[in-house]
């Protein structure tokens, strides 16, 4: 994936929300191909970023 080409649609879709972590589902169609992954956000009270972590599916 190169990070000078057009993203053509990108969707996410929240999978679970326990307090303050979230992990969402991806999908990016970036030209002509599909890229999916998930993503764990954890807030702490004052709702700030405290923690990210990024998996990207392979076929």
């Amino acid at each position: 994936m190169n990070g000078n080409e057009d993203i053509k649609e990108i969707h996410f879709k929240i999978l679970a929300i326990d307090r303050y972590t979230v992990i969402v589902e991806w999908i990016l169609k970036q030209n002509n191909d599909f890229y999916d992954g998930i993503y764990e956000i954890k807030f702490n009270d004052k709702l700030e970023c405290i923690y990210f972590k990024s998996w990207e599916m392979v076929e």
